[in-house]
């Protein structure tokens, strides 16, 4: 009896049935799949800006670095090894559009030197991108909804951002940036197999989390202002969360503020139809 229980708790716990090994050992899918959901990044706060300027503070030029987020879109294709109907080595790429906006109130983070109040700024940003994730799966093999997870690294390569500014202030310059970056991603979800003969169709239904683990967070502020640098250890066009670039004082009024839209969270729905053969 005791040597039996442990064999009968991992069947019932994996759901396996009778014949859960019948037919192909292995199995490859192809389809096409969609996904939604919402991307953001994080504010900076004051420790990010180590050696402020001086007649700038900390507190106040963190607040040029918000928290940015929005919706995010797209469409792509998957692939799929399943071995014992349970075990899988999943591709995917998406073709995504991630849009984000945030309001940076430069008043706040440039109170004195200007000799005048800056305005508040909506951004907007538009960053196409290129995804692939490969994905271990481990699926229950049921016979009509089978839950799936699965786990793996997901490389973004992002084209260039497009960037909208309301208002344009004079003698302020706001750009962006991106490069390619690595995400963790996990899948959890569904896949519905149709009831047709002689074909295996299924549609998988599930929700996808992405972490960013290649974009850290220092150093966060790098640059220099007023020919001054924010941090010693990076050179004026590290590739920082937040630049500046140029001087901003009473009399002068040239300044590049550059953002890293290298998103540090996507969590959003899939949905996809696949043929396995």
């Amino acid at each position: 009896m005791r040597k039996t229980l442990p064999l009968a708790i991992v069947v019932i716990a994996l759901g396996v049935s009778q014949d859960a090994f019948a037919g192909d050992v292995v199995k490859i899918g192809v389809g096409i799949q969609g996904h939604l959901g919402g991307a953001a990044s994080t504010g900076l706060g004051p420790a990010d800006v180590l050696m402020p300027p001086s007649g700038f503070g900390a507190d106040t030029l963190a607040k040029a670095g918000p928290s940015f987020g929005g919706p995010y879109g797209g469409i792509g294709a998957m692939a799929e090894v399943r071995f014992v109907k349970m075990l899988g080595i999943e591709v995917d790429y998406f073709r995504t559009l991630v849009t984000a906006k945030g309001d940076v109130p430069l008043a706040a983070a440039f109170p004195n030197p200007t000799g005048g109040m800056l305005p508040t700024v909506n951004l907007g940003f538009e960053q196409w991108q290129h995804q692939i994730a490969i994905l271990g799966k481990f699926a229950l093999p049921s016979p009509i909804i089978a839950p799936f997870i699965a786990i793996g690294p997901e490389f973004a390569f992002p084209d260039g951002p497009s960037i909208t500014i309301k208002p344009t202030v004079p003698g302020i310059s706001i750009t962006a940036h991106a490069g390619g970056y690595t995400m963790l991603t996990g899948v959890l979800g569904i896949e519905l197999k149709l009831p047709i003969p002689k074909i295996d169709i299924r549609i998988p239904i599930a929700a996808r989390l992405s972490y960013n683990l290649s974009s850290p967070d220092n150093p966060a502020v790098c640059g220099s202002l007023n020919g001054m640098q924010l941090d010693s250890k990076v050179p004026a066009g590290g590739n920082c969360r937040l630049q500046f670039t140029g001087t901003l004082n009473t009399t002068t009024q040239s300044l590049v503020i550059d953002y890293r839209t290298e998103w540090k969270y996507m969590l959003g729905g899939q949905v996809g139809l696949a043929v396995y053969f």
